[in-house]
């Protein structure tokens, strides 16, 4: 079981990860840190420490939900403005 201390060290990366590529869009990056969390906590089997991890990475912005917007592209950006082509 991992402690506080690795918890945190490892949302840190991951929230690292997550920035990188998300275009200062907190739409992106929360559905970015959210699916590496996923991927993640699908590794841990221990319900104590994955109810840890969670509570932890809910600090970093993460979320049970992809955020959805019918007005927004998947990327969080009115589709007109989306730098990736979504318009």
């Amino acid at each position: 079981m991992l402690s506080e201390a690795e918890i945190r060290e490892k949302c840190n990366d991951i929230a690292a990860s997550a920035y990188h590529g998300c275009g200062q869009s907190d739409v992106l990056f929360s559905n970015k840190l959210s699916d590496l969390v996923d991927d993640w906590l699908d590794t841990v089997r221990d319900d104590n420490e994955r109810q840890n991890i969670i509570a932890i990475a809910e600090q970093y912005g993460y979320t049970m939900a992809q955020y959805s917007d019918p007005d927004m592209c998947p990327h969080g950006f009115d589709y007109d403005c989306c730098p990736c082509g979504c318009g």
